[in-house]
């Protein structure tokens, strides 16, 4: 493997390139790799662990196609990363904290048995939160909806938002 890098642009402008200006930057790579001749690195090679884990942990490789190419699991991955003092692959880090995140969320919905449809579930979060059982927090944690976007929802599906509750009784 071999790459090369530029930066490009300002958001939101980065996403277009004028094609004099992509066919420099095609030029300037193609010498680059001409000059510094890259060997070919492959399994049998004895940098190719090294190689991989560079790879993974600049972002430029992700997880599973590191692991299925060094043969490991994504544990021994990081393990082998940080013996390195090599950073762990950003995009790694998020879906491990999203992973867990999702655990701890399934946790904190287990007790209340909710029903497995959404839409069934989303009248249930927001009846027990017009009840006032369920806090706006973990309403709207269980439903991925921001707060302030609740009570038009709730309305919406003929569910009093706590402080409507109040004033009806």
């Amino acid at each position: 493997m071999w790459w090369h890098v530029e930066d490009w642009g300002e958001w939101p402008d980065a996403g277009y390139m004028p094609e004099d200006i992509a066919l420099e930057m095609i030029d300037k790579a193609v010498a680059l790799y001409r000059e510094q001749q890259p060997q070919e690195i492959g399994p049998g090679h004895t940098e190719w662990t090294d190689h991989v884990l560079r790879a993974w942990s600049d972002d430029r490789l992700g997880t599973q196609p590191a692991t299925v190419l060094l043969g490991i699991d994504g544990d021994e991955l990081e393990k082998r990363a940080i013996e390195r003092d090599l950073p762990l692959n950003s995009y790694h880090e998020l879906a491990k904290a999203s992973e867990a995140y999702g655990r701890a969320l399934a946790a904190e919905m287990a007790p209340f048995n909710f029903p497995a449809k959404y839409d069934e579930k989303e009248r249930e979060i927001l009846r027990l939160w017009g009840m006032g059982t369920l806090s706006t927090d973990q309403a709207s944690r269980f439903l991925s909806m921001r707060p302030e976007d609740m009570p038009a929802q709730a309305r919406f599906l003929g569910i009093p938002a706590p402080n409507e509750q109040n004033e009806k009784d």
